[in-house]
């Protein structure tokens, strides 16, 4: 059952999301929001959000973390609908996976008509970790009113033998190596939350996939 949360006018929240939840957001005027999603679990999950900027001058900013590790399956569906005149939106997801998992992560940013003048940007960047692990991302953009800006940017990286063999040969155990690379990967995600201590239970929930 999808929960559908209300930000009245002017209202501001900050907002930590759960595994398999399905929300839906409503965003009045002037409203902002701050979404954080981490998916960090060890059973399958399929997580479902929708922000809705459908008042004046409403603004989104959505983070989502995803670590998927064994034959984990997950699915993300994310999307940002526009509008409200003068809205602005930004989605950025940062993925990794390991041995044989498979996480998809379906992100897209609509702009409807009456929407003029609203802005919104999605970035997608994964991270490889195993040959048989894979990661789908499937950005959208769907643009219906002509007085807007809406872009999207996707990257996909693999720790190969080449990086961990340069970290070794400077005295880094195997490890210790794929620690410091992937937590320099999810850095700036984890820096979005002003919690310092929730920051370093989300990374210490990470390293332990790593193990």
């Amino acid at each position: 059952m999808t929960k559908t949360q209300t930000l009245k006018s002017g209202e501001r929240a900050q907002v930590l999301g759960e595994e398999n939840t399905s929300m839906h957001f409503v965003l009045e005027d002037d409203a902002v929001l701050d979404y954080f999603l981490p998916i960090l679990g060890d059973d399958d999950s399929d997580s479902r959000v929708t922000v809705e900027l459908k008042g004046k001058r409403s603004r989104v900013n959505s983070h989502i973390v995803f670590f998927g590790h064994g034959v984990q399956e997950q699915k993300i569906h994310f999307e940002h609908v526009h509008l409200g005149q003068d809205t602005e939106s930004s989605m950025s997801a940062k993925g990794a996976a390991k041995d044989r998992a498979v996480s998809s992560f379906f992100g897209s940013v609509k702009m409807l008509p009456g929407s003029i003048n609203a802005k919104g940007h999605l970035s997608e960047h994964n991270l490889i970790l195993s040959p048989h692990a894979r990661i789908e991302a499937i950005p959208a953009l769907e643009i219906e009113h002509n007085e807007v800006e809406a872009s999207h940017a996707a990257t996909l990286e693999r720790v190969d033998e080449e990086k961990m063999f340069y970290l070794n040969a400077r005295g880094l155990p195997t490890a210790e190596a794929m620690e410091l690379l992937v937590g320099g990967f999810f850095e700036a995600a984890f820096s979005s939350l002003e919690d310092e201590e929730l920051r370093r239970k989300l990374t210490a929930e990470l390293f332990k996939k790593l193990a």
